[in-house]
C-alpha cells in the first residue's frame, strides 16, 4: 500500500510538472526549424565581412587618393544611396544604383568589368547636409554593406572614402537640387585663382606664326 501511495504522489508531480510547463509556454511563440532559403545566407554574408576586414582597412583612402583615383580612366565612383537622397546631392559624375537594386545583371549596366575601379561612399562621409546625408548608426554605414556586397559579386577593385567631410569646405565637387552656391563651393571656386595682367597692361595681340615679345 506504501509503494501504492509513492507512485501515485510521482505520478501527481510529473502531471503537474508537465501542466506548469504548458502554462508557462502558452504564450510563447511556437520556435519550429525553419526550412532552408537558398536565396539567404546569413552566416556567409558574416564570414565575408570578417574575412574582408584587413583589406577593407587597406582600402580606405583619403580625400586627395579618393579624387586621383575617380579622375582615372574607367573608374567608378558609385552612390549606393536611394534616388532620392542621390537627386539632392551627389558628387559629381557618381554614378547611382541603390544597394537594394544590387542584381548581377543591374551591376553590370554600371560597371562594365569584374576589374572596374570602384569608388564607394554613403551618408556618413559628411557631416554638414543632414537632408541629403543622414548619418546611419555606424555598425550601419551603409559603406560597410557597399563593400561587401560588391565583393560577394566578384567587384574586388574597391575603395573607399575614409574621412569624414564637411561639404563647404570638401575638395570633391557635388551637383544636385541641394548643390547651390549659397551653402556649397562651385567647381570653379575651388580651382586656384586665374591670373591676371596688371591694370596699365593691356594684351598684345598676336598674329599667326610671330610670337609674343616681353614679359
Amino acid at each position: 500500500m506504501k509503494r501504492t501511495h509513492i507512485n501515485i504522489g510521482i505520478v501527481a508531480m510529473v502531471l503537474a510538472t508537465i501542466g506548469y510547463s504548458m502554462l508557462s509556454g502558452a504564450d510563447q511563440p511556437r520556435r519550429t526549424q525553419q526550412p532552408a532559403n537558398p536565396n539567404v545566407d546569413f552566416l556567409g554574408f558574416a564570414k565575408t565581412t570578417m574575412a574582408l576586414h584587413e583589406t577593407h582597412e587597406r582600402r580606405r583612402i583619403s580625400e586627395q587618393e579618393f579624387i586621383h583615383r575617380a579622375a582615372q580612366k574607367g573608374a567608378v565612383v558609385l552612390d549606393a544611396r536611394s534616388v532620392s537622397k542621390f537627386k539632392l546631392l551627389h558628387i559629381k559624375g557618381a554614378k547611382n544604383l541603390p544597394l537594394p537594386d544590387f542584381t548581377e545583371q543591374d551591376l553590370q549596366k554600371v560597371l562594365p568589368s569584374k576589374e572596374t575601379m570602384v569608388l564607394i561612399y554613403c551618408n556618413n562621409n559628411f557631416n554638414d547636409q543632414p537632408v541629403a546625408f543622414p548619418t546611419k548608426t555606424a555598425k550601419a554605414a551603409l559603406n560597410v554593406h557597399t563593400f561587401t556586397v560588391l565583393w560577394n559579386y566578384g567587384y574586388k577593385n574597391i575603395y573607399e572614402l575614409a574621412p569624414l567631410l564637411d561639404t563647404k569646405t570638401s575638395k570633391l565637387t557635388f551637383e544636385g537640387t541641394q548643390a547651390s552656391t549659397t551653402n556649397l563651393q562651385s567647381s570653379s571656386e575651388k580651382l586656384p585663382p586665374a591670373k591676371s595682367l596688371p591694370a596699365n597692361v593691356k594684351p598684345a595681340n598676336v598674329k599667326p606664326g610671330k610670337q609674343r615679345t616681353g614679359a
